[in-house]
């Protein structure tokens, strides 16, 4: 469960010291109705779920040549606190989540994961105002299954923090302008077996660029929208050796090393949000943008690692990509939801951009979707969505992918402060260029429970 609104940060202190005079030292919960002291309300909850898998370890499987996948099942627990604070001058959003998986195979204690952590806050001050002011920062560590069933962890592992500040101006209450800034940390571990140079810490990165934005509602619940992003990146590592640490003769597919380059993007984007009758409610958003690469930060940083000619030749592997021109560079993002009811709704969804990558230069994605969200009797949600991204990677290593998802979930209120979870997700991953080893299939069941108090 995450409270609506709320961002993941941390260094949430001064903003909290800043906010506890809107808050008195009164408190009243009963099971489901959250702990309430003064303008604060805090949500604590845990989730409780039990899930078996096909394919754990993402492997493609005897049917591609490659290691018979394996199956398994585990248990998660996800401990977390929502809280927000509200008063005429300041708003304040805490959120912390923290989950712990356990397969019950003691062959897959690989698999077992005691990391993965989510921590953020916002503070909204002068909300109202015609001058006001947000402070954010995101915070998490996630993971990712691979294929290195023998490693002592075989996750890849994403840390990522996003600092953030924004000035917003607001001429009148339909018009508001935002002028700030980002700062980004990111950093990457992977099983050691996956590089020969059997380490984990793979590379880090920085980013930071303003962005300003516009809003305008000119009707109840219908705005125009327009926002311009700039990032200038820089990588720890710009050239990764791939040579074996133990024979440099041995070297991977990409050579003796992978160039991963420095860089900087911009975006910018405008487009309508809004409800346009009483069923239907529609968003269309478009752009462009670019991501420029500086083909020398790699040069450079082979140079300091190999000798000679020999990293001239490596210098030339396809790192020099840039993402520029159509269809690389379009943005776009389409959604029609169609509320049958006011418990059955349809959304009809495609959204087309792209991002830096951390194992190549960059990926452009397009995602099409359809979801149906329904509730029967008042008490049994269920959700129905069906994808396909297709993904387009280039850079030393460049290859194109499809991902098909399938997913069913459905809820049981059973009380205020208990729901009962349940469902089957699908995904399949498949080369379109015949990328050796990425293909595999999973089908994932799972029955679980979320306490609230």
């Amino acid at each position: 469960m995450r409270m609506g609104g709320t961002r993941e940060c941390l260094g949430c202190g001064v903003a909290l010291l800043s906010l506890g005079s809107l808050a008195t030292p009164t408190a009243a919960a009963d099971p489901g109705d959250h702990v309430r002291t003064g303008n604060a309300e805090i949500i604590p909850y845990v989730e409780v779920l039990g899930a078996y898998r096909t394919n754990v370890y993402l492997l493609e499987g005897s049917v591609g040549g490659g290691e018979p996948t394996k199956a398994g099942a585990y248990l998660a627990v996800t401990p977390g606190l929502g809280m927000e604070i509200k008063g005429d001058d300041a708003a304040f959003a805490f959120d912390i989540a923290y989950n712990l998986r356990k397969y019950l195979s003691a062959e897959q204690a690989n698999l077992d994961r005691y990391k993965d952590l989510s921590l953020g806050a916002e503070l909204d001050l002068l909300p109202s105002s015609t001058l006001g002011v947000r402070l954010s920062d995101d915070f998490s560590i996630s993971s990712r299954e691979t294929e290195a069933v023998n490693a002592a962890d075989a996750y890849v592992q994403h840390l990522e923090n996003v600092a953030g500040g924004r000035v917003f101006i607001r001429p009148g209450s339909s018009m508001e302008f935002a002028l700030g800034g980002d700062f980004e940390y990111d950093d990457y571990d992977v099983p050691p077996s996956l590089n020969l140079q059997n380490i984990s810490n793979l590379n880090s990165r920085t980013a930071y660029g303003p962005n300003l934005g516009y809003r305008w509602k000119f009707l109840p619940k219908t705005a125009v929208l327009a926002d311009f992003e700039m990032r200038w990146f820089n990588w720890d590592d710009n050239f990764i050796d791939t040579r074996d640490a133990s024979d440099p003769e041995n070297v991977s597919a990409v050579g003796t090393g992978l160039g991963i380059a420095d860089g900087n993007s911009w975006r910018v984007s405008a487009g309508l949000r809004g409800r346009f009758t009483s069923k239907l409610i529609l968003g269309v958003v478009a752009g462009y943008g670019q991501i420029l690469y500086d083909e020398n930060s790699v040069i450079e940083d082979a140079a300091n690692e190999l000798v000679g000619d020999e990293a001239e030749a490596d210098a030339i592997q396809g790192f020099g990509a840039d993402l520029k021109g159509f269809p690389l560079g379009l943005i776009l993002a389409v959604d029609a939801r169609y509320e049958l009811t006011e418990h059955q709704k349809f959304t009809f969804g495609y959204i087309k951009d792209f991002q830096d990558s951390y194992f190549t230069n960059f990926v452009s994605y397009g995602y099409g979707y359809v979801r149906h969200e329904g509730v029967f009797a008042d008490r049994v949600g269920v959700t129905t969505e069906v994808g396909l991204r297709v993904e387009d990677y280039q850079g030393e290593i460049t290859r194109k992918d499809n991902l098909v998802r399938a997913r069913y979930d459905m809820s049981y209120f059973a009380t205020p402060w208990l729901d009962i979870n349940g469902g089957v997700w699908w995904v399949r991953r498949v080369s379109a260029s015949g990328a050796a080893g990425i293909e595999y299939d999973d089908v994932n069941v799972h029955l679980g429970a979320t306490l609230t108090y």
